[in-house]
């Protein structure tokens, strides 16, 4: 499978796979052309957040309480508010259902 790469005048073009990670020349312009490491999906946040599903319990729980999957066991769950519209999401997340920003830290990676 080939990787797309469009250099810096604009040309686009079809990489074989065992360049990703070097450089080269674009063929028409010659213009230097650096070609990724890894292919990444293009997937918007509403997509990422489609994949890992609703919130469990959201809507259910008040503010302050928590209503996931913990809290069955008489454990409750750990939450941490989101840096962009500080509200309070469960702490296994990485994506704010709310505001849909990414929140980890590297401690948590």
């Amino acid at each position: 499978m080939a990787i797309r790469v469009v250099c810096p005048n604009g040309h686009a073009l079809k990489v074989p796979d065992d360049f990703a990670g070097k450089m080269g020349m674009c063929p028409v312009c010659k213009s230097r052309v650096r070609v990724p490491r890894t292919r990444t999906p293009d997937l918007s946040e509403d997509a990422i957040l489609g994949l890992i599903g609703p919130v469990e319990g959201e809507g259910a729980a008040g503010p302050g309480q928590s209503g996931g999957p913990a809290a069955a066991d008489g454990v409750s769950s750990a939450v941490k508010a989101c840096d962009r519209c500080n509200r309070e999401i469960p702490a296994h997340l990485h994506i704010c259902p709310h505001c849909h920003t990414y929140i980890a830290s590297l401690a948590e990676l």
